[in-house]
């Protein structure tokens, strides 16, 4: 992992008032969650049944593309909560769209 998403999700722990070693702990120990770590990304996401796929942490260059890229397989949705304490409201949006979104955005570069 390099410097600048080293100290993103160092960062991120800061502001949510939780623990990495716990939260990775409890990832690590629960079938349905996955880590992603690579040089410039961090990505922890567990499958919601049926439903989709809940992104508990992502930082990174590129971090949703790569996810897409990653994820073991498809649900029908991906869901992420803006609020780092990982309380907030967790946002759902097809997988198609942000599939969609991240190709327009890659276009428009």
């Amino acid at each position: 992992m390099n410097t600048t998403t080293c100290e993103q999700l160092k960062a991120l722990y800061r502001r949510s008032q939780r623990d990495f070693n716990e939260d990775i702990a409890m990832h690590l120990q629960d079938g349905a969650s996955f880590i992603f770590s690579g040089p410039d990304y961090f990505l922890m996401a567990r499958a919601v049944v049926d439903h989709g796929w809940h992104i508990i942490v992502a930082v990174g260059v590129g971090r949703m593309q790569k996810f897409l890229e990653l994820m073991p397989y498809e649900l029908p949705y991906i869901g992420f909560s803006r609020d780092p304490s990982g309380h907030g409201e967790i946002k759902w949006y097809s997988t198609n769209t942000i599939r969609r979104h991240i190709c327009e955005t890659l276009r428009g570069r």
